[in-house]
């Protein structure tokens, strides 16, 4: 199938243009100087704008996966994001880039431009500091709490609750998400592996009972639990930090659903950082990353039980119950999100570039922690 041509596709060429026809985003660059590429991200195209007198970020979503152009995507999901991150910078101030304007005609977002922060996936690549690693942590699982109570029951009356659930359906991208985590790595036709390794390590998960039965469960926790509402891609490319400093971004799968989602995501990823630096012998900060695991784990309960404080007694039980249970099934999610990462449509960028012995170690070691965090929720 081949996904139909929108009027306007931004790139390196028209981004000029497009910049100086409009009057909020003129002033803030001045004449520009230079419009680079990213080469980051499967969804959506992101192009870097630089003036004499500032920058910003041009991101544009088309009725297609960029990576994968015939496989036809809403182009409304940027949307969501803008959404998203509009709701989130109300009780996380500081934890998302400034909105510049919203093209909804062309489906654009004009955001700030971070310049001196990267990617957390590459922060983690190299040693972290004891200091930043805590304070990552910290604000990591604070950031998930406070959207957690801001947008939940524990925070909203039923009938804001409720609105709030409707105006959060992002079916496609839900659907999307589903298939890529829990359907095609297991149940769909085996997908093409990179490696004769990642094929056998594909091969095992499929044949393993207890494993698909516990990813079924955990799926059908994804589909109907509507808790609050998720960033729902929440890993460490979607991560931007500057030292402790954090910003998220790409928030298309934006919806309500459980929170566990959201945490273990993150974990999951932690994990494979973990595991990276374990590969190539660097154990220090195998376990500085490590420890980032249950340090978020403990900064989300500390939040949960600080925002939870003056509740009465037996709802503030009821939420610290519910926010135990939440890191409990974090765990079981961020399993099943590792093996997806190697033995599914999505990309373990982490792995790239490894050597080959690195690589199998990883690997292998990975899919073992994944396999036992999704049927026995433990690392």
């Amino acid at each position: 199938m081949t996904a139909p041509s929108p009027d306007l596709i931004l790139d390196v060429e028209n981004a000029v243009d497009y910049v100086a026809a409009r009057a909020a985003l003129s002033e803030r660059v001045g004449r520009v100087r230079e419009v680079s590429a990213s080469d980051e991200g499967k969804l959506n195209g992101v192009l870097f704008v630089v003036g004499e007198r500032g920058s910003l970020v041009l991101k544009q979503s088309l009725p297609w996966i960029r990576t994968l152009p015939d496989w036809s995507l809403g182009a409304e999901r940027l949307r969501r994001e803008v959404e998203l991150l509009r709701r989130w910078s109300g009780f996380n101030p500081g934890f998302v880039p400034e909105i510049l304007a919203f093209d909804d005609a062309a489906n654009v977002v004009a955001m700030e431009y971070l310049h001196e922060h990267v990617l957390l996936r590459d922060a983690l690549r190299s040693p972290l500091d004891e200091a930043t690693a805590s304070a990552l942590s910290e604000r990591l699982g604070g950031m998930i709490a406070r959207a957690a109570c801001a947008t939940s029951l524990l925070g909203l009356d039923r009938a804001e609750y409720r609105a709030a659930v409707e105006r959060g359906r992002n079916a496609e991208m839900t659907a999307l998400m589903h298939d890529v985590v829990f359907a095609m790595p297991f149940l769909g036709e085996p997908l093409q592996m990179s490696t004769a390794l990642a094929a056998e390590q594909s091969a095992r998960i499929r044949q393993d009972e207890a494993a698909l039965a516990a990813i079924e469960e955990l799926a059908w926790t994804f589909e109907t639990r509507c808790e609050a509402l998720l960033h729902g891609d929440l890993h460490t490319g979607s991560i931007m930090v500057d030292g402790a400093d954090v910003r998220i971004i790409d928030a298309e799968f934006g919806r309500y659903g459980p929170v566990a989602w959201d945490l273990g995501e993150l974990l999951g990823h932690l994990v494979i950082a973990e595991e990276v630096h374990a590969a190539v012998g660097d154990r220090a900060a195998s376990a500085e990353v490590g420890s980032m695991v249950e340090r978020v784990v403990q900064a989300f309960l500390a939040e949960m039980q600080g925002l939870t404080a003056t509740l009465p007694h037996a709802r503030r039980a009821f939420a610290m119950n519910w926010a135990a249970e939440t890191a409990g099934s974090a765990i079981r999610f961020g399993g099943v999100e590792i093996l997806r990462r190697i033995i599914g449509v999505g990309d373990c960028e982490q792995l790239r570039g490894l050597p080959d012995a690195a690589f199998a170690a990883a690997l292998t070691t990975l899919v073992e922690r994944g396999r036992a965090a999704v049927v026995e929720g433990e690392w």
